[in-house]
């Protein structure tokens, strides 16, 4: 009973109410719609919405829970009654949202779909498996699993799923309107938190997080190299994100302190990037997504020894679009390499290397799998 009383005063103070009355729907997307998917009629989809409670399955959740003395917990029912109200055919969610695996242990004969959600390297290994069985009660056990490369299907031997390689789930719902060259190149910020000056200066990196140290001292090769050769520089401001909390003046003062001249603008990374001959990233999961768009990017691992970020890298110090080191000559002419590439010996390159990561427009993998299960259920 005091638990029961601590979950409804938690959610009269932090959940709206949902007054909609439940329909039966073919798709339940439980990760709250993070990739956007958008299916087409006749199939109808549902998403679970944020810190909202529907009162109907709400009430229909206490009578339950007091009259026939569950020994679930009342937050456990609330969900198993919402599933049960909207009875899908098929449930989609991704690895780090428990929901998925808590919705196939309270209905092991429903169909369900997982995506990969984050970017994982074989060096971090055992550490990605604690983060997503953390906390997790539930198997770690899904019917289908989505991966961006297939190179994972050993790395997440873990959980009990068909794999398929798919891409990125939400890169592939993205459509990007092409748009004229304006910038020759795009940085993407990984700023994060407020970093106090040194006298005006970066330099002083002992107090620094090391992907800001990184990004101090690309950025300081990345300005001589812009006035040497006239180039223009556009930095993907983490300011402009809506799922960041990072301050715009607080950003652009960071990199002011290290490159004279760049520019920004308040538009999505991915239109940035249209707008950009080529992009220059750390290690970020846009830069692996613009590379399956057959973008030109270069990722640059100045501390690649605490651990490549991606796993194909690993065994390699240098390619046409990477470089393990800090070198500032090195980096100079791969930038100079990429920006004289044409487009289809780009491609063609591309096409050739183990890392591309699939790209699936409209997501017609899933999309297919989806209506099969949906046909068969």
């Amino acid at each position: 009973m005091i638990n029961l009383l601590k979950t409804l005063k938690r959610i009269i103070f932090n959940y709206s109410i949902d007054i909609e009355f439940p329909k039966k729907v073919d798709v339940m997307l439980l990760d709250y719609n993070y990739a956007n998917l958008k299916f087409e009629y006749p199939i109808s989809y549902k998403v679970k919405k944020k810190n909202s409670i529907n009162l109907i399955i709400f009430s229909s959740t206490i009578l339950n829970f007091f009259f026939k003395f569950n020994k679930i917990k009342f937050a456990d029912l609330y969900f198993k009654k919402y599933i049960e109200f909207h009875d899908p055919k098929v449930t989609i969610g991704h690895e780090i949202d428990r929901n998925i695996f808590r919705f196939k242990m309270l209905f092991p004969h429903k169909k369900s779909i997982i995506y990969q959600f984050a970017n994982y390297s074989n060096f971090f290994e055992k550490t990605a498996q604690k983060m997503i069985s953390h906390n997790n009660k539930f198997k770690l056990k899904g019917d289908f699993f989505l991966i961006k490369n297939d190179y994972l299907k050993d790395f997440f031997n873990f959980i009990d799923a068909k794999f398929i390689n798919a891409g990125s789930v939400k890169n592939n719902e993205l459509i990007i309107k092409k748009a004229e060259k304006k910038y020759d190149i795009m940085f993407v910020s990984q700023y994060r938190e407020p970093t106090p000056s040194y006298w005006g200066t970066n330099n002083n990196i002992g107090g620094m997080k090391t992907t800001l140290a990184s990004i101090s001292y690309l950025m300081k090769i990345l300005n001589n190299y812009c006035t040497e050769r006239n180039k223009k520089i556009c930095i993907a401001m983490c300011a402009y994100r809506k799922d960041k909390s990072t301050k715009l003046d607080d950003e652009i003062n960071f990199y002011s302190r290290d490159i004279k001249k760049f520019y920004h603008e308040n538009i999505s990374s991915y239109d940035l990037a249209e707008k950009s001959e080529m992009i220059i990233t750390i290690n970020s999961t846009l830069g692996s997504e613009l590379l399956s768009r057959n973008k030109k990017a270069l990722f640059i691992d100045l501390l690649h020894f605490f651990g490549s970020a991606h796993a194909p890298f690993i065994n390699t110090k240098e390619d046409f679009f990477y470089y393990k080191g800090q070198d500032p000559e090195v980096i100079k002419k791969k930038i100079d390499y990429i920006l004289q590439i044409k487009n289809d010996e780009w491609i063609k390159k591309l096409n050739e290397s183990s890392f591309k990561m699939k790209f699936d427009q409209n997501n017609s993998i899933l999309k297919k799998l989806v209506k099969d299960l949906i046909k068969n259920n």
